[in-house]
């Protein structure tokens, strides 16, 4: 029978116990009130960007990734958060102040703050989880205990203090023999565990080296054109630093990640940022679902690289000059669709082509759309605010505050923002007034593949019918403007 564990390994199982099993609660009580478990999913889905930069810098792990983002109708749950990702969450998406020494070091007596407490949490975890020893005197263990303890109700509340008594005073007779018992049986495995661990990693090592040959020859994707698709990926991932989650960002977002839903029509006028926003999305769903990112042109394309056995998101940027292509095809392509929910495509079409009666026809493009310029999907002031903030300097985002109403009517307005960052101007408010002043004045005119007019001017439409020539035109009003035909 193995024998007691001594007192200084007694100390030891009893911090690991309260650091392991009661300040998790503590710390989960403070965050529940931070992040209330009702909110949980759309508090994290307005913070994507953000935690999306902190996985991609590694700050994140892998695990605590699927944790935060789950294929829907699941939604993230803090019972599943451990004392790291809670403590992760809330130093980067609170306003949180840190204690005098960081967020590394153990934080002074007199430091009582949120932020102080877990600190001091996670320093005694570290320090506790590094003791190869397995032993602690009674004199740390007795600091310890008050600086925990006294940290633990702060964040839990006054009822917490009496589990960290009870923790303390309580006999671990039937622990401290499991814990000798363990002590023992791993130093019985030791050898063979050490053996096991080298032939895992041989395996792995040489399934990382086997895999991609075996992926490279499944792919129907030539080589080289995998080569051109994985530049163009790194470059929307550069561009995507300075991309703006908006409202339309999440509920596009939500949409194609839908099993029910394989191809989204991405809809509105020059300018508006369709191109930013599929590319966003396609993104997020190769960190958060494993998709694989195909940029293509023609709809044949995804007949010739589609497999059932791969997640893929095919992305056109494009769709205007392949109206015929899409309807000679697309009977094949929605087969194929309706097969099971590893193929998705996202597709941008500008309005005067979604408009055309031809596109209208094709009932594959125009079964689900997501158009930028419906109500639910217009730039809000916090929208403008967040996409403005992306491309100018804080002294240019303030000096456009008071325009804001007008700026939200700019159909363009998040490509003019980028123009204005490219090209290093200087005065956001005389930029974009004179934006303004020519989207009310000009004259807006796009010819569609109809050979139909599309216009936005009132005046123009006076002047229109002026000129002879025009006499024996018919005239179609719509909501945003005026056909004309020949």
């Amino acid at each position: 029978m193995a024998e007691s564990l001594s007192p200084e390994e007694e100390n030891f199982v009893r911090l690991n116990l309260l650091l392991t099993g009661i300040a998790p609660i503590a710390v989960r009580n403070y965050f529940d009130d931070e992040f209330h478990p009702d909110c949980l999913d759309s508090s994290l889905k307005k913070e994507r960007y953000k935690l999306n930069d902190l996985r991609v810098k590694n700050k994140i792990t892998a695990s605590e990734w699927k944790l935060l983002c789950l294929d829907h109708p699941d939604v993230p749950d803090s019972k599943t958060f451990d004392l790291t990702l809670m403590i992760k969450l809330l130093r980067h998406l609170t306003p949180m102040v840190p204690p005098h020494g960081g967020y590394n070091d153990l934080p002074a007596v007199n430091e009582t703050s949120k932020a102080a407490d877990l600190v001091r949490i996670k320093f005694y975890r570290n320090k506790v989880a590094h003791l190869e020893s397995g032993i602690i005197g009674t004199e740390l263990l007795n600091n310890a205990w008050t600086s925990l303890t006294e940290a633990i109700v702060r964040l839990g509340g006054e009822r917490m203090k009496l589990e960290c008594d009870n923790l303390k005073n309580k006999h671990l007779d039937r622990i401290t023999r499991e814990m000798k018992e363990l002590k023992e049986m791993k130093e019985t495995v030791g050898a063979f565990a050490f053996s096991q661990r080298e032939i895992i990693k041989s395996y792995e090592n040489l399934m990382s080296k086997v895999k991609p040959v075996i992926n490279d020859h499944r792919n129907k994707i030539p080589w080289a054109l995998r080569e051109v698709h994985k530049e163009v990926v790194t470059r929307w991932r550069s561009e995507d630093h300075h991309f703006a989650t908006t409202t339309a960002t999440d509920r596009l977002l939500s949409t194609i990640s839908q099993k029910n839903i394989s191809f989204i029509t991405v809809v509105g006028p020059s300018g508006c940022g369709k191109s930013a926003l599929t590319n966003h999305v396609a993104l997020q769903m190769k960190d958060e679902h494993g998709y694989e990112i195909i940029p293509v042109q023609n709809v044949t394309q995804v007949l010739e690289y589609n497999q059932s056995n791969y997640r893929q998101l095919f992305v056109f940027d494009d769709v205007e000059d392949k109206v015929s292509e899409w309807k000679n095809y697309s009977p094949a392509l929605q087969t194929r669709l309706n097969k099971g929910e590893n193929l998705k495509i996202i597709a941008c079409c500008a309005t005067h082509v979604y408009e055309d009666p031809k596109f209208q026809k094709i009932p594959l493009l125009c079964e689900y759309t997501f158009d930028l310029k419906a109500a639910e999907n217009m730039l809000s002031d916090e929208d403008v605010e967040s996409i403005a903030t992306c491309h100018m300097r804080e002294n240019e985002v303030v000096a456009i505050r008071d325009i804001k109403e007008k700026l939200k009517k700019l159909d363009n307005f998040p490509f003019l923002c980028r123009k204005f960052a490219v090209e290093k101007l200087k005065d956001s408010y005389s930029f974009f007034e004179k934006n303004i002043s020519e989207e009310s004045s000009n004259v807006k005119i796009e010819l569609n593949t109809s050979n139909s007019l599309t216009v936005s001017s009132e005046q123009l439409i006076q002047d229109l019918f002026s000129n002879t020539k025009m006499s024996n035109c018919k005239v179609q009003i719509f909501n945003g403007g005026t056909h004309y035909h020949s």
